[in-house]
């Protein structure tokens, strides 16, 4: 199974206002040589200790649309960024993702504890 790497987080908010404990967190990623069909593992167990509830991923060029798959229980460490390309079909497996979309941007919502 390959996976998206961390690369980054510009930015981790303290606890939101009425949030319950929930922080913003922002960063880059960058994909692995193939994809996994139904998604690759994007870990994000070092910036959220808990869980991940919301996520959203752009890459730097318009080759590749990606989805959030949140991992079970909402847990941080097994969450899935799922590929579409241009014409809205899953990205192929044999599609290298370390270097064709480039950095990709991530924005998510989760928790510390």
């Amino acid at each position: 199974m390959s996976a998206y790497t961390l690369s980054s987080t510009w930015y981790k908010s303290g606890s939101i206002p009425g949030g319950d404990g929930l922080v913003f967190a922002c960063g880059t990623c960058t994909g692995s040589a193939s994809y996994d069909t139904a998604g690759s593992i994007l870990d994000l167990s070092t910036v959220f200790a808990s869980k991940v509830y919301w996520l959203s991923a752009t890459a730097n060029n318009a080759d590749y649309a990606y989805k959030w798959v949140p991992g079970a229980a909402n847990a941080s460490d097994v969450n899935k960024l799922f590929a579409d390309d241009d014409a809205g079909t899953e990205a192929s497996s044999t599609d290298d993702h370390s270097t064709t979309p480039g950095t990709i941007e991530w924005f998510a919502i989760g928790t510390d504890g």
